[in-house]
């Protein structure tokens, strides 16, 4: 999905999890300005699963920035 806004039903939520683990992505680049453009209502409200899973399964390596580079956590 291109947004969060876009993957904020539950099952788009599995679906970028899914997605996460099968193709055994190991960095992330997360945005602390975490708030959508549509309405401004932060993307952990909007997507929290897809954010537990995230900050569950991945630890912070640098902040550049208002982005922290987050690798898995195997």
């Amino acid at each position: 999905y291109f947004t969060s806004y876009e993957a904020s039903p539950l099952y788009a939520q599995y679906k970028n999890i899914d997605y996460i683990n099968k193709n055994k992505i190991n960095y992330i680049v997360y945005n602390l300005k975490n708030y959508s453009i549509q309405d401004g209502v932060p993307n952990y409200i909007r997507t929290p699963l897809l954010h537990k899973f995230i900050f569950n399964n991945y630890l912070q390596t640098v902040k550049i920035g208002e982005f922290l580079i987050l690798r898995r956590d195997h």
